[in-house]
């Protein structure tokens, strides 16, 4: 009887010994899952918390939502390394290639505006009645100004809309649950 007992009680310590940690093994993944899974926020009170997918989280926002914020676990990302992470190599590419393009013409537009601005400043202490020096001012003003808005106009084109991320996230937080065998 006494043996039977002690066979008992060794073989339930080792039973809970075991589905423990089997146990702390599945955390383990389920925090790897949650460090490494892709989600996106647009800062609308309608996160895409991709982790948990439903058709409801995707009709909250209109395709046409461009403003998000893309993010690694809690770590928030570039959105060409997001790109790059949810398998949308050309999307980051092109991406990457704009927003470089948007930037030279924003900083173009700044520079001609402060030009034009300086000149308009200084042509009206130097020869206030000079046409040539106003009107060259004002073109230096107005092509800042043009030069920034096509850089707006191509940072905007370059943006990706927030259902069509949310979906790369989905694809690719359901092949990372494979990957890690939490299905």
């Amino acid at each position: 009887m006494k043996q039977r007992l002690n066979f008992f009680s060794v073989f339930l310590i080792a039973l809970l010994g075991i589905t423990s940690f089997a146990f702390c093994q599945s955390l383990e993944l389920s925090e790897e899952y949650t460090q490494s899974a892709l989600w996106i926020d647009t800062g609308r009170n309608t996160e895409f918390y991709t982790s948990y997918p439903s058709e409801g989280v995707f009709s909250t926002t209109s395709p046409v939502e461009l403003r998000w914020t893309p993010f690694l676990g809690t770590q928030p990302l570039e959105k060409e390394t997001f790109f790059q992470i949810a398998g949308m190599q050309e999307e980051a590419l092109r991406y990457k290639q704009a927003q470089k393009t948007a930037r030279i013409f924003n900083w173009t537009g700044l520079s001609l505006f402060l030009a034009g601005t300086l000149l308009l400043a200084g042509s009206q202490t130097i020869d206030p009645d000079s046409k040539v020096l106003l009107y060259s001012s004002l073109g230096l003003i107005f092509g800042g100004i043009a030069s920034g808005g096509i850089g707006i106009i191509i940072d905007n084109s370059s943006q990706i809309p927030a259902s069509e991320a949310a979906q790369a996230a989905v694809r690719y937080n359901e092949n990372l649950k494979l990957e890690l065998g939490l299905e």
